[in-house]
């Protein structure tokens, strides 16, 4: 990790909260680095017994000064946050009015948080755009190998359901693999709007420079 790099932690709220943690390189490159999700939990518990300890035994933590000379270089000066993720975070608790999944961020975690456009088809537009894209003869999204569930729900996990004649719902399954897919998408979805994309092919074309546009087929889109 660079200086003043900025670690990207995108959230799905519920009764199966969802973290994934992301950093962008300067050439705009995706790099997955892990993913947490809980199981009937909320999301104090997900923090206190998994995102918490993740974070520690990856020395993912903010900056934090020294004797010697204010704070550190490079990996041991930390990390900015940037917290983005579902929007449904934002509404108040049946129990508490005075509290969200997204108070419970903030206050936990010491940050802001940034809610991803709410409708399906700008996540998934985003999400496919950026699967198929190519930096350099390199995929633009690489994921840790220890990031399982988020390997999982783009192996498949995360699909639509398919009906006996063969049709599909408007919606993703929602279960165990949809949690991290989310997660992810709402990232993308803020960092990489499909528009922005599309304008940038548009814009490359006028101008007949070849770019590489994004493909078709993605869950079965």
């Amino acid at each position: 990790f660079h200086e003043r790099a900025t670690m990207i932690r995108g959230w799905d709220f519920g009764l199966n909260p969802t973290c994934v943690w992301v950093t962008v390189t300067a050439k705009g490159r995706i790099h997955v680095l892990g993913c947490v999700v809980g199981e009937n939990i909320g999301l104090e518990q997900l923090i206190k017994e998994a995102v918490e300890p993740w974070q520690a035994d990856n020395d993912i933590h903010a900056p934090r000064a020294t004797r010697e000379q204010g704070f550190g270089l490079g990996a041991a000066a930390g990390f900015t946050f940037r917290d983005i993720g579902d929007p449904a975070g934002l509404q108040r608790e049946q129990s508490n009015s005075d509290r969200s999944a997204a108070w419970t961020l903030q206050q936990m975690l010491n940050t802001s948080f940034e809610a991803a456009p709410p409708d399906w088809p700008a996540r998934r537009d985003s999400l496919r755009a950026v699967l198929n894209r190519m930096i350099q003869g390199t995929p633009k999204l690489l994921i840790d190998p220890e990031a399982k569930p988020i390997i999982r729900a783009l192996r498949g996990g995360w699909r639509y359901h398919k009906t006996s004649d063969g049709r599909l719902s408007s919606l993703p399954v929602k279960d165990i693999h949809s949690h991290p897919g989310d997660a992810l998408a709402y990232v993308t979805a803020v960092l990489f709007p499909v528009e922005d994309l599309v304008r940038k092919v548009q814009n490359a074309a006028a101008m007949q420079v070849p770019v590489r546009a994004p493909a078709k087929s993605w869950l079965g889109l």
